[in-house]
């Protein structure tokens, strides 16, 4: 038997099929660690050209490789290089978000680690802060860098790789409209791809910044605004996200259109830096009620707070200022124990049939009104 032949052959109907998709599935971050791992083991020289430093293919190349100065199991880099002229570290993202605080940490508890790497696919790759450091790249521009390899498998295996990502990654531009989704996709995978195309289409302005965040279980990512509130431990945020609950959400879904509810809005008061609710300025999210009014927009919403103090802070300024009883909805003194914040504000809903451009269009267009919410002043 001619085994040259055969592996070629291999390649070709791995090509033809999406059959790849199998070894690196789109939802194992754990698995495209451990064949980029693979690929520096057998040549690191694309990762010479990344960092512009010398570095020497070897065989001391690991996965999940455990911290040696933290007890902390959870303190594991994805992809570990040991090198005589300082180690390399490279955080594997796919589906998930990239984290400032989780590279922070990875940087106490690999100090030998000079050259740092984070990398994650580019369609939906959103726009966050990078953090000093780090060298942010990538999945397909990696797979560029190892497609010029001299190693033949690795080559080869580099461009099997890309043709996967594409295959498994949703397609979304300026027309798809939000509720687009086809029964093969990804739900998720789909909804964040959404949010993430918005998230690029945002226009910041000196006073109105752009922010990128997810839900507390990490399922749905949402994007939008932000601004100063007026007072320290306060700020004005604009999210826009699915409002089919993330319990909800489906691997695919049969007919995605009759599932998805649409987009919302939501502008809210937040507090930072908190472990309880209990000290909320609900006075001042009744002062920011004229101006939320006067902008026009269909707010609704049914608040259902939970701890005693947050339902007797609601109901004591919908008597003193009769605001109406949509005001108020967010997320009380359970959010504090999650994300040390709480928030509480309004919503209004956008269809689902529109395009992502005209969603950006209208989350844009708020841009004004936040700045005016941002000069509402205190009364306490």
């Amino acid at each position: 038997m001619n085994w040259h032949n055969e592996i070629s052959g291999l390649g070709d109907t791995l090509r033809s099929n999406n059959a790849f998709n199998l070894l690196t599935p789109i939802d194992s971050e754990t698995k495209w660690s451990s064949l980029l791992a693979t690929f520096i083991a057998l040549d690191a020289s694309p990762l010479t050209r990344l960092f512009d430093a010398s570095l020497s293919t070897t065989d001391k190349v690991h996965c999940e490789f455990r911290s040696r100065v933290t007890k902390d199991f959870k303190q594991r880099a994805d992809v570990y290089m040991e090198q005589d002229e300082g180690d390399v570290i490279i955080e594997c993202k796919v589906l998930s978000a990239i984290d400032p605080e989780q590279l922070a940490m990875y940087e106490k508890a690999f100090p030998n680690a000079k050259h740092r790497l984070v990398v994650a696919p580019a369609g939906i790759r959103p726009p966050q802060e990078r953090r000093a450091g780090w060298l942010y790249a990538t999945w397909e521009e990696l797979f560029e860098l190892f497609g010029m390899s001299s190693n033949s498998w690795v080559r080869e295996t580099s461009e099997m790789w890309v043709r996967s990502l594409f295959s498994q990654l949703p397609k979304v531009e300026s027309s798809t409209p939000w509720n687009g989704i086809s029964s093969e996709e990804p739900f998720i995978l789909a909804m964040r791809a959404r949010v993430v195309w918005i998230a690029h289409s945002l226009t910041p302005s000196s006073s109105v910044t752009t922010r990128f965040g997810q839900s507390s279980k990490g399922v749905s990512w949402t994007t939008g605004f932000q601004t100063s509130a007026g007072r320290e431990g306060y700020r004005l945020i604009l999210d826009v996200e699915e409002q089919l609950p993330v319990q909800q959400f489906p691997y695919k879904a049969e007919d995605p259109k009759s599932l998805i509810v649409g987009p919302a809005i939501r502008i809210f008061l937040l507090q930072e830096d908190v472990s309880s609710s209990r000290d909320f300025e609900w006075d001042h999210l009744a002062e920011l009620w004229p101006t939320l009014k006067a902008a026009g927009y269909s707010w609704f919403g049914s608040p259902r707070p939970r701890a005693d103090h947050d339902k007797r802070g609601l109901d004591r300024i919908r008597h003193k200022y009769e605001i109406p009883k949509f005001v108020g909805v967010g997320y009380g003194n359970a959010q504090t124990r999650l994300t040390n914040s709480c928030m509480f504000g309004v919503k209004c809903a956008l269809d689902p049939s529109l395009t992502l451009e005209e969603i950006a269009e209208e989350v844009n267009g708020m841009k004004k009104l936040m700045r005016k919410l941002s000069l509402v002043p205190w009364s306490t």
